[in-house]
């Protein structure tokens, strides 16, 4: 038996675009997600240094390198903090942590992929 498929364009575009949609959104809501427990100087309010992890972090946004999406702490002391051992640190803010993107996706990756899936259904 032969069969012959005729695209609908429309359709078609959405089968070829929604994988990299989703997962665009999946590294979205996880930096979202991750953006509350990234630590923040406790220097004075004034101090350009304040926040500052968080806020080039956030700003840095979902990064795109060919297909391959990725998320990054671009300060140049990130690294550093980010391997902190949280049970040793005293952090200044509470409620953060080091190994920030991987602490949400160990406990929320799941549920964004879920979310990010049900939003994009065909």
């Amino acid at each position: 038996m032969k069969v012959d498929l005729k695209w609908n364009r429309q359709t078609k575009k959405l089968l070829e675009t929604l994988p990299d949609k989703i997962v665009q959104e999946i590294a979205l809501e996880t930096l979202n997600l991750t953006a509350p427990i990234i630590p923040m100087s406790s220097a004075l309010e004034r101090n350009l240094t304040r926040g500052r992890l968080r806020r080039e972090t956030v700003a840095s946004g979902v990064q795109k390198s060919g297909k391959t999406y990725y998320l990054e702490s671009p300060t140049y002391y990130a690294n550093y903090v980010y391997n902190f051992n949280d049970s040793t640190t005293n952090w200044s803010t509470p409620n953060t942590h080091s190994h920030w993107f991987e602490r949400t996706w160990q406990k929320q990756g799941n549920l964004i992929v879920d979310r990010t899936v049900e939003r994009n259904k065909l």
